[in-house]
């Protein structure tokens, strides 16, 4: 917090109020002139970005292309839905890791971040608490945006799934649902 007001420019005493002692204005609320003597703004370098210039969508679109890469990933898996596979276990462990990475980020880049004894349940109950998360962040939005993703991030793995089979099968495909 700065030691001088931003309405007036008076310096203010080492417990601070939540007003001005001269004018009296509220300290929280961001004044339109600046009064600080001799500070000219600087422009930021091009290799010192400020925080708000770094779009806050970058670091969500990866986590969605991510997503959809694991929906895609569960697909092909489920081709082969009899045969054990390496991928049973580690799908749901890098959906986590990449969940539980992006709450964290994005609980940062909103200015709340999670306390760091909290974040372990993000990774560890992925599947519950992000989605929470995401509509405890965003309310009637992120209800939206958490069905909108389940749902075709599960279309996604459905469609993956029969076209592979298609692919690899053939018609067998369709006689082993009943279809043919």
């Amino acid at each position: 917090m700065s030691d001088t007001c931003p309405h007036c420019g008076a310096k203010l005493p080492y417990v601070v109020d939540a007003f001005c002692p001269e004018c009296r204005e509220s300290l929280a609320e961001p004044s339109e002139v600046d009064h600080r003597p001799n500070v000219l703004p600087v422009a930021a370098s091009s290799s010192e970005l400020p925080r708000s210039a770094v779009p806050r969508s970058v670091h969500t679109r990866l986590f969605v292309l991510a997503y959809y890469a694991l929906a895609v990933s569960w697909g092909v898996r489920s081709v082969w839905f009899w045969l054990p596979s390496v991928l049973d276990g580690a799908l749901p462990v890098v959906f986590a890791l990449c969940s539980g990475w992006w709450v964290v980020v994005d609980a940062r880049r909103r200015e709340h971040p999670i306390p760091v004894l909290s974040r372990p349940w993000f990774f560890l109950l992925a599947v519950v608490v992000v989605p929470g998360y995401v509509i405890w962040s965003r309310r009637w939005y992120g209800v939206g945006w958490v069905a909108l993703h389940a749902a075709l991030g599960y279309a996604t793995a459905f469609a993956v799934m029969h076209i592979g089979g298609v692919i690899v099968f053939g018609r067998e495909w369709f006689r082993a649902l009943g279809i043919d």
